[in-house]
C-alpha cells in the first residue's frame, strides 16, 4: 500500500510529525511501535516521570495547605494508591485523546514491529507492506542497563521498572547523579522514602547555575538524601526474601549501604536495534543513535528521524517541535527556527533554564549580571507554604537584553516558559520592567527582578538606555513590586 508519509513511533515528535503531515493534505501512516512481548508503547518514560512529579507535588501542597502531617509509611501508601489510579486515569485519556485527534486528521493508525526494507519501504508486520516517499523515525529510546548490574522486576531496578511500580521503598539507593538520577532521588525522598545518592563525579548537576544548585542541596538536606559523590560502586550483595529482600551495596571506600531497592540510572539506548537501519543506509553512531543533520534529515534519501532516537538528552519540550519540523522539511516547506529550548528537570523543587549562564558568559567572554528575585516574595508561593526559590536572570552588561533564565521553586516549568519568549523577542530589563502582570501570579517575579536589575545597574553609576521601554503586557492588574 503507497502512502504519501509513514513516521514510525507515537511518541510527541512521531504524532507531532504526523499530523503535520496531515493538516498539508498529505495521506500519512502512524505506527504504533510494538514491545518485544507485542506490548503498545503507550506511555512515554517522559509521560510516566512527568505524571510521578506532579502527582508528588500535589500531594505535598495538600498537606501543606491543610497542615496535615502524615508518618513516612502513611504518606508512601497514600503515594501509592494516587499513583496508581492517576497512572490509569491519565493512560485512558492519554489513549482517547491520541485516537480522536488522529482520528479528526485523518491519520492510519497500524500497530507492529516495523522494519525498514528499503529508503521507501517499511514492513510493518509479515506480509504487511507500506511504501511512501517519505520516511520519519521517531521511535524514542529505553533505559540503559549495563551488563555488570542484575537487573530483575523486585531490588535491582533501571527507571522504567521504578515508574511502574505502585508502591514506594522504605530505603532507596539511586546510582548515577544525573539529571534523572537527581530527579529520582528528589522524588522518593519527597515521598518518605530514606534516599542514598551515589555519584563517581566531584558535584551534582555541573551545567546547573551554581546559586540554583546551592538551593537544590539545602532541600536535598532538608528532605533527608544523602549525597555521597566520587564514589564508585564495587559489589552489590542480595540478602533476605519476599518483602523482606534487600540489597548491601559496597563502595569504592569500603562503605556500605543497605538498601530495599537499588535505581541504576545509566542513560538511554535507543529503539533502533530491530529498525533495519543497515539494510538501508541509514548511519548511526557507535550506540545506535541515528545521526542527523540540522534538518533531522538522515544520511538516507527520505528518511528523517527525530528524538530520543537521535539524541538521548533531547529536552522533553523540544520533541513536538522536531517532528513538525522534519515534516515540514520533508515536505518542502519553511521550517521556523525554534529558538532557544528550556531545560526541565523534575526535582523538588523543580528546577528550569532557558540561555546563557553567568559561568557561560564569562567562558564566553561576555559581559552580564544578574538580576534575582526571590519567589518567596510571590503572594502565590507564600499560600502554597514555600518560602524558597529564586528566579535569576542573566542580562548583557551594556545592552540590557535578556541572555538566560534560571529558575528554582514551584511552577518553574511554567516560570521559564515566559523568559524563553521574551528572550526570542530580544526584551530588555527595561521592556520586563515595563510589563504589566497579573498580580499574585509567579511571572510578576520577572518585574520584581528587573526592578532589582536596574537598581544595580544604576547603583554602579551606569548610563541607561535612552529609549522609551516597551510594554508587553501579561494579564492584568498590579504588579508584585
Amino acid at each position: 500500500m503507497l502512502h504519501d508519509a509513514i513516521v514510525i513511533g507515537s511518541d510527541e515528535d512521531g504524532i507531532s510529525a504526523a499530523i503535520t503531515a496531515a493538516d498539508a493534505g498529505r495521506d500519512v501512516l502512524l505506527v504504533d511501535v510494538l514491545e518485544a512481548d507485542r506490548s503498545p508503547r503507550r506511555m512515554s518514560g517522559t509521560m510516566l516521570l512527568g505524571l510521578l512529579h506532579e502527582t508528588i507535588l500535589e500531594i505535598h501542597a495538600a498537606h501543606s495547605v491543610l497542615k496535615q502531617e502524615r508518618s513516612a509509611s502513611e504518606l508512601r501508601a497514600l503515594f501509592g494508591r494516587v499513583l496508581s489510579q492517576r497512572r490509569e486515569e491519565a493512560l485512558q485519556f492519554h489513549i482517547s485523546f491520541l485516537r480522536e485527534r488522529l482520528a479528526r486528521s485523518g491519520i492510519g493508525v497500524a500497530s507492529g514491529l516495523p522494519k525498514l526494507i528499503s529508503s521507501n519501504a517499511v514492513e510493518i508486520a509479515p506480509g504487511d507492506v507500506r511504501r511512501a516517499p517519505v520516511i520519519v523515525l521517531s521511535p524514542g529510546i529505553r533505559a540503559r542497563m549495563p551488563a555488570r548490574f542484575a537487573f530483575d522486576r523486585r531490588v535491582v531496578c533501571h527507571p522504567d521498572r521504578v515508574l511502574l511500580a505502585d508502591s514506594v521503598p522504605r530505603s532507596l539507593l539511586v546510582i548515577g547523579a544525573d539529571v534523572a538520577g537527581c530527579e529520582f532521588a528528589c522524588m522518593f525522598a519527597a515521598l518518605g522514602c530514606r534516599v542514598t545518592l551515589v555519584e563517581r563525579r566531584r558535584r551534582l548537576l555541573r551545567f546547573v547555575d551554581s546559586d540554583l544548585r546551592e538551593i537544590l542541596h539545602r532541600w536535598m538536606q532538608r528532605m533527608g538524601v544523602d549525597v555521597v559523590l566520587e564514589e564508585e560502586i564495587r559489589e552489590i550483595r542480595r540478602s533476605g526474601s519476599g518483602c523482606e529482600e534487600h540489597s548491601t551495596v559496597v563502595l569504592e571506600s569500603g562503605r556500605m549501604e543497605v538498601s530495599e531497592r537499588i535505581l541504576i540510572v545509566a542513560g538511554g539506548v535507543p529503539n533502533t536495534r530491530d529498525l533495519g537501519l543497515d539494510r538501508v543506509g541509514v548511519a548511526t553512531d557507535e550506540r545506535g543513535f541515528i545521526l542527523v543533520d540540522d534538518r533531522w534529515r538522515t544520511s538516507q534519501k527520505g528518511i528523517w528521524a527525530t528524538g530520543g532516537a537521535v539524541d538521548a538528552q533531547a529536552p522533553a519540550a523540544a520533541l513536538g517541535h522536531q517532528g513538525r519540523s522534519a515534516m515540514l522539511d520533508a515536505l518542502g516547506a519553511n521550517v521556523v527556527a525554534s529558538g532557544e529550548i528550556p531545560l526541565i528537570i523534575h526535582t523538588v523543587p523543580e528546577l528550569a533554564a532557558v540561555g546563557l549562564s553567568q559561568e557561560a558568559c564569562a567562558h564566553l567572554d561576555v559581559r552580564s549580571f544578574a538580576a534575582s528575585a526571590p519567589l518567596g516574595r510571590v503572594l502565590r508561593t507564600r499560600i502554597r507554604g514555600e518560602d524558597e526559590g529564586l528566579l535569576k536572570l542573566v542580562v548583557h552588561d551594556e545592552t540590557l537584553r535578556l541572555l538566560g533564565v534560571h529558575v528554582i521553586g514551584m511552577g518553574a516549568h511554567e516560570v521559564v516558559n515566559l523568559g524563553a519568549a521574551l528572550m526570542r523577542k530580544e526584551a530588555s530589563l527595561e521592556d520586563i520592567a515595563g510589563t504589566v502582570f497579573s498580580s499574585g501570579s509567579l511571572s510578576a517575579a520577572y518585574r520584581v527582578a528587573a526592578l532589582e536589575g536596574l537598581r544595580h545597574r544604576g547603583s554602579r553609576g551606569a548610563a541607561m538606555p535612552g529609549r522609551r521601554p516597551t510594554a508587553l503586557r501579561v494579564g492584568g492588574g498590579p504588579a508584585d513590586a
